[in-house]
């Protein structure tokens, strides 16, 4: 009886390995998405994250440095300096000592200014907190060459006090909020001066142009002067 076998030869056809290639191919692309997928979640999270940190330990470095301020001896609102800074804010002078008529005493080569930047649609020039004789110094002296507070370029070694910097960076201006000024403070109504309110708002400006968040993160505090 003759034998019987396949016509068929080991290996695959090509019609299979054609088959084969394309549910493989689908296969990669569906784990490539699905890759792109959790490390753009893990890339807002933790932008979300980094947002949310600096913004709340600013305010909460703001509210404690505003704190120290002398109800008769703040200013609020527009600081106009002669340089085109263009800053928001609060600014007061260091308290030494009362004088024998229970006057008060201040330091004033060394006055504080907790300065915001511009409208968040234009560029931002970040929160700084500034010390020297006027806000005009310290620009001159850190400003860079942007010609702006609060960038990437400003001269943290200044000092115009041993020991005290000129400038410190609170929040840089890539945290700028989509719409409204980063940082505002005002005296809350009926309050005598004493009483402040201290609005931060912030957003993340990502590479492609875009904003994190599709509303700025606001964050409010209230701080009491001294007397």
């Amino acid at each position: 009886m003759p034998s019987q076998h396949s016509d068929r030869t080991a290996g695959f056809t090509l019609l299979e390995v054609v088959f084969s290639m394309v549910l493989l191919t689908t296969l990669l692309g569906g784990i490539a998405a699905a890759f792109v997928s959790i490390q753009t979640t893990f890339d807002i999270e933790v932008s979300e994250a980094q947002l949310q940190l600096r913004s709340r330990g600013a305010i909460d470095r703001l509210s404690h440095l505003a704190s120290r301020a002398l109800t008769s001896d703040t200013t609020f609102a527009l600081l106009p300096a002669t340089s085109g800074a263009n800053a928001r804010g609060l600014t007061y002078r260091n308290f030494l000592a009362a004088d024998a008529a229970g006057e008060p005493i201040y330091d004033d080569s060394l006055r504080v200014y907790l300065v915001g930047d511009a409208d968040g649609q234009t560029p931002a020039d970040g929160v700084v907190i500034a010390r020297g004789p006027s806000l005009d110094a310290v620009w001159l002296a850190c400003c860079g060459a942007d010609g702006s507070l609060g960038t990437a370029d400003d001269d943290h070694s200044v000092e115009f006090v041993a020991g005290t910097p000129a400038v410190e960076l609170l929040v840089p201006e890539w945290l700028a909020p989509a719409t409204g000024r980063m940082l505002e403070i005002a005296k809350e109504a009926g309050s005598d001066g004493r009483l402040l309110r201290i609005t931060l708002r912030t957003n993340f400006l990502q590479a492609d142009g875009t904003y994190l968040r599709a509303t700025d993160l606001v964050l409010e505090e209230r701080v009491a002067l001294k007397w």
